[in-house]
């Protein structure tokens, strides 16, 4: 897979990293030529010094077969625009951006399809997490699907807990009415069946 990164700050050279060692054709566009120099020392990719909204630069890159375009410079304004000039000019790769800014996540209207793809937030993930936390006092961490119709849910069970030794059919009536499925049970690291 092709995958166009933009930014090759801390963000844009660990989702690098991590892609590279996958054997993908990796190429990373940013403006400051050392961060280049030293991400393509530590990578086997390609790199374009440019502005990553520009669409010679973005060409430079081999934007026209690429698969997909991660957009993490450190500016969300940056990563929107690039990813409305792909999606105007290109059309052909996914468009993932990191936006930041309260007060763009705030106009959902700007990520309609035609613009970005995905767009991800990182404060928003945290102010998420924390508010799930808050709202379910116990739990280690709380994951959302299907727009909140089904939870996933980490506890750990004290040694004194009303949870240890029950059977699984008990555990499943006394906290949701039966309403509840439990996909995994860890004992010192290890996965243990559930049937």
């Amino acid at each position: 897979m092709k995958i166009v990164i933009l930014g090759a700050g801390i963000t844009g050279s660990s989702v690098a990293g991590a892609l590279a060692s996958e054997e993908n054709d990796i190429v990373v566009i940013d403006k400051k030529p050392q961060l280049l120099t030293e991400l393509k020392a530590r990578l086997d990719i390609a790199t374009v010094e440019g502005n990553a909204a520009q669409p010679s630069t973005l060409k430079q890159a081999g934007i026209e077969d690429a698969d997909m375009v991660i957009a993490v410079t450190d500016r969300d304004e940056t990563n929107m625009l690039a990813c409305q000039v792909i999606n105007t000019l290109f059309k052909r790769p996914k468009t993932i951006a990191r936006v930041r800014a309260i007060d763009f996540l705030n106009h959902p209207q700007l990520f309609e399809p035609g613009g970005i793809d995905i767009v991800i937030s990182p404060e928003q993930v945290v102010t998420e997490s924390i508010h799930n936390l808050i709202r379910y006092p116990g739990a280690l961490h709380v994951s959302e699907f299907a727009d909140g119709l089904i939870r996933l849910f980490s506890i750990r069970v004290a040694d004194t807990g009303f949870l240890t030794g029950k059977r699984i059919q008990v555990v499943k009536e006394k906290l949701a009415d039966g309403m509840i499925r439990i996909v995994a049970i860890f004992r010192d690291g290890h996965a243990i069946p559930v049937a």
